[in-house]
């Protein structure tokens, strides 16, 4: 994100006639509910950040409270934002380069206070497959979505073929991710930049965030809007035919951070904005501006976040229409509820033996394909239920009774998936005429490279054997080699039918070990046999043949100490059946143990926190499932180290000879300032001594800002009790963070110390000298 030319406020309106015309045309051509709930014509607030470090240092100073991953998005939250956009990327290599700061563990974090996360990445064009493989990445890291913050780069003075990479790049990511949430964010004066391929991203995006810094314009918030307006709508009806396709949902956004001492934003021209949008009577996004977000987290002063906090903006969606209600996967003591509906919606089933129900299952994940399991059921007894969903900002919707019996003692029910319950990627064809068919249709296409396909995902809950089926409805125009491949306990196998033969009936692929639950599926493809036929994809059954054994014992368990307070577990997983992991824990060798952890399968590490220091604790490790439990793993065990306080040294506290200036705009800079200096020969340094109390192993880190301007190899002469060694620091990368120099024994007092020096090789570079942090390790 940077700040872009102001434009001319004469741009023209056109005409109201034409105006409804191309309103009406456009709002058919988007509306889709994307993955986890995010609707792209109701966004709601979101706010950006670029340094994770930054951000959490306080807001950049501006929120005291906000002081790690957790607090930031708690304080997020409670300023009503929806959503969050945190850097991943610039162009294709992770950001930063010396940890990406957008993890799953980060993902998870937003996730639990209620936040949608999308990562975004400061795209190039130059490397389009690079681009690609960073988005698909940060989504694989369960991402709700990805914005592409695509600017001067993209103009056809700096990138050839401009159009056709922005259309290669959008259609690479939606190829991997079709019905996950993407936008990109350009400039907001079109006119001004007429060589951007506006049309081609928008035409594969969800939505566009054009950046409107109304003070880097130097124009007020409610002209910034009325110029918005115009550009876009004079854009979008030069549009005709197919390319009205790339009219998306603008979701601006609002500058909230100040260019400089003398230009700068206030809270109440963030208002103005906001207000400006929400009441726009004639708005060129069609569906009205229900979208706004912020640049940036850090560089809100505590006025900017007074308006951010009290804006609101987005409303109220019509309640979820249900269909397809269904009791399925019946056994003598469980079922599962199954349904849809037509907008993102929450998960409610209420049960019991009489229409009073009494017990209520629930999942509060926005979703369309509803799935909620009911256990503890008694065997042979009918069961009256309802399902009820909500979606966000809307009224609930109950459904009317229904009823199922579960099995008697030791019957499990068939598992039939026909194709409109499973995951469809690609473009296929629905089909109703052939008389053999499973149900009221099925799926055709033709021969494509097998990126294409139909998911059946069969809801396991007796784990155990199962007969496999397909079935088809046969032609002279079907494929002799129709792929499925059924993913199962312990690998996968991919069985080709004959679909010219054999229609009308369940034809066996075979036997398989499945786990409880979902992770199990059979995926019809079209990487099929014959380049003029097509192959069909109908329903899928899944028969019990006999229960599950039980899984083998995890073994090679090692525990490490991690400080004063955690433990590192490791194991081998040597079964492919577990339905999960669980941990145990004693300060007794050899135990009793105490379950500590319930971990999802394939899973062969853990974490325990929260421990006592200079604690002794014991492990063990066990695999289970339906069929019961492991035997426990090897015991292993570890000692937790002393309660030892880091030692943080910032450069105020640091002792400084020769000659070094003081800066304080750097954003990702430690504390209030950072000392900096031209190239010298050593004579000139700043000294970090820590006063050791406790004598030991310790981690040193460093903290520096960085920028084109810094040196790539910044001088630290760390003196420990030993010796001294110097390690060369790059600064212009990694700025924003504590990064490790490495791990060093030191005596008690104050013997050691860092030495940042101006002894570095460029001449007309600089060395920065900022922070420095101790933290203990152990004796």
């Amino acid at each position: 994100m940077k700040t872009i030319t102001r434009a001319s406020s004469t741009l023209r309106r056109l005409a109201a006639s034409l105006i409804v015309l191309f309103l009406t045309t456009a709002l058919s051509l988007f509306g889709q509910v994307l993955d986890n709930g995010i609707d792209a014509a109701n966004l709601g607030k979101g706010d950006w950040i670029y340094f994770m470090s930054a951000a959490t240092n306080h807001l950049g100073g501006n929120v005291s409270s906000v002081n790690n991953v957790a607090t930031l998005m708690s304080y997020e939250k409670s300023q009503g934002m929806a959503y969050i956009i945190v850097k991943a990327g610039d162009a294709g290599t992770e950001f930063p380069t010396s940890g990406p700061q957008f993890t799953t563990s980060l993902v998870n974090a937003a996730h639990a206070a209620g936040l949608k996360i999308f990562a975004y990445s400061r795209s190039w064009g130059t490397n389009v497959t690079s681009e690609i493989n960073l988005a698909t990445t940060m989504l694989s890291r369960g991402a709700d979505g990805f914005v592409i913050d695509a600017e001067a780069e993209w103009e056809s003075g700096q990138l050839a073929n401009a159009g056709t990479k922005a259309t290669q790049l959008c259609q690479g990511i939606k190829n991997a991710f079709p019905t996950r949430f993407l936008a990109h964010s350009p400039f907001m004066y079109i006119s001004l930049h007429s060589s951007f391929p506006y049309k081609q991203f928008g035409l594969l995006c969800d939505a566009v965030m054009p950046q409107a810094y109304f003070t880097s314009f130097g124009i007020t918030p409610s002209q910034c809007v009325s110029d918005m307006d115009s550009e876009w709508r004079n854009w979008q009806n030069s549009l005709t035919g197919t390319d009205q396709n790339a009219i998306k949902p603008i979701v601006p956004v609002c500058q909230a951070w100040n260019v400089s001492s003398t230009e700068t934003t206030t809270g109440a021209e963030i208002t103005t904005f906001i207000n400006g949008i929400k009441n726009d009577a004639n708005p060129a996004s069609v569906t009205g501006y229900k979208g706004v977000n912020f640049w940036r987290a850090d560089l809100h002063t505590a006025n900017m976040w007074s308006a951010i906090g009290a804006a609101t903006i987005g409303g109220a969606s019509s309640p979820p229409v249900i269909s397809s209600v269904a009791a399925g996967s019946l056994s003598s003591s469980s079922a599962t509820i199954t349904w849809n509906t037509d907008i993102s919606s929450d998960s409610v089933v209420n049960y019991g033996t009489t229409t009073s129900y009494g017990t209520t299952v629930s999942n509060a994940s926005l979703v369309i394909s509803h799935s909620i399991n009911l256990t503890g059921l008694t065997a042979a007894t009918t069961y009256h239920y309802r399902v009820r969903s909500k979606g966000t900002g809307t009224t609930q919707t109950t459904s009317g009774d229904f009823t199922f019996t579960t099995n008697p003692s030791g019957v499990v029910s068939d598992i039939i998936i026909d194709n409109p319950a499973a995951t469809v990627v690609g473009s296929w064809s629905s089909g109703t005429t052939a008389t053999d068919k499973f149900g009221t249709d099925y799926r055709f296409k033709a021969q494509g490279t097998g990126s294409a396909s139909l998911k059946y995902t069969p809801n396991i809950v007796t784990a155990g054997s199962y007969n496999v089926y397909e079935w088809h409805s046969v032609g002279s125009n079907r494929t002799t080699g129709a792929p499925e491949v059924i993913t199962f306990s312990g690998g996968s196998q991919t069985i080709t039918v004959n679909q010219q033969l054999n229609g009308g009936q369940w034809n066996p692929l075979g036997t398989y070990t499945f786990a409880a639950g979902t992770a199990g599926s059979v995926k019809i493809t079209d990487a099929s046999v014959g380049s003029s036929l097509v192959v069909i994809a109908d329903a899928i059954k899944f028969e019990f043949v006999s229960g599950s054994p039980t899984p083998s014992a995890p073994s090679g368990l090692t525990a490490t100490a991690a400080g004063s307070s955690q433990i590192n577990l490791a194991w081998t997983d040597n079964s492919g059946i577990e339905n999960n992991f669980v941990v145990a824990r004693s300060t007794t060798a050899g135990g009793p143990y105490t379950d500590i952890a319930i971990l999802a399968a394939n899973t062969t590490s853990y974490s325990d926190t929260g421990l006592s220091a200079g604690t002794t604790y014991y492990y063990v490790v066990r695999a289970t499932n339906g069929g019961g439990s492991s035997a426990n793993s090897n015991q292993a065990s570890a000692i937790t180290g002393s309660t030892v306080a880091d030692i943080i040294i910032d450069n105020p506290s640091a002792t400084v000879v020769g000659s070094w200036s003081t800066g304080t705009t750097a954003p990702d800079r430690f504390g209030a300032d950072y000392r900096f200096a031209s190239q010298g020969i050593g004579a000139a340094y700043l000294q970090y001594a820590p006063n050791i109390l406790t004598p030991g192993t310790y981690q040193v880190y460093e903290w520096h800002s960085e920028g084109s301007n810094r040196t790539a190899g910044a001088p630290h002469v760390v003196a420990f009790n030993g010796g001294t060694q110097t390690l060369n620091v790059d600064q212009t990368i990694s700025g924003g963070q504590w990064n490790l120099l490495g791990s060093f024994s030191f005596t008690t007092g104050t013997g050691g110390n860092v030495k940042i020096t101006d002894a570095f090789a460029e001449s007309t570079q600089v060395a920065i000298a900022d922070a420095v942090k101790f933290v203990y390790a152990g004796p």
